[in-house]
C-alpha cells in the first residue's frame, strides 16, 4: 500500500543520510584503505565515524525493538538497504554490542537464503 512504500523509502533514504554515514567512515577507514593500500585509519575518522554511527545504531534499535523487519511483518527492500553496511561488520569494526535488537534484526536477514546468495 502507498503508506507502506512510503515507510520504505524513507527507510531508504535513512540509510543513505544517516545510517551510511557513520557505518560509511567507519567501513572505508577499516576495510577500503586498506584494501586499496591507501595508509592506515584516520584516529580523527574513525572517531567521527563512531559518533555518527551510534547516533544510528540508536534509532535503528529502538525502531527494531518491538519489530521484526523495518517495515511490516516481511522483509522489504528498505531492510536489505539498511542491512547492507552490516556484511562488513567484523571488518569495519561496527559496534554492535549495545544493539540487540540490530544483532538480532541482521541475523533474520543473514538466515535468508536470498541473502546468502549476494555476500561477497
Amino acid at each position: 500500500d502507498d503508506r507502506a512504500r512510503a515507510d520504505i523509502s524513507r527507510w531508504q533514504l535513512w540509510r543513505l543520510g544517516e545510517w551510511g554515514r557513520g557505518a560509511g567512515i567507519l567501513i572505508w577507514e577499516n576495510v577500503i584503505k586498506k584494501f586499496l593500500s591507501s595508509g592506515d585509519p584516520d584516529p580523527n575518522k574513525i572517531k567521527e565515524g563512531l559518533e555518527f554511527f551510534h547516533i544510528g545504531a540508536t534509532v535503528l534499535n529502538g525502531h527494531l525493538e518491538n519489530r521484526d523487519y523495518l517495515v511490516g511483518k516481511h522483509t522489504t527492500l528498505a531492510d536489505f538497504s539498511v542491512a547492507v553496511p552490516l556484511v562488513y561488520a567484523a571488518s569495519a569494526r561496527l559496534p554492535l554490542d549495545p544493539y540487540p535488537a540490530i544483532r538480532q534484526w541482521y541475523k533474520r536477514i543473514a538466515d535468508l537464503e536470498s541473502w546468502k546468495k549476494t555476500l561477497p
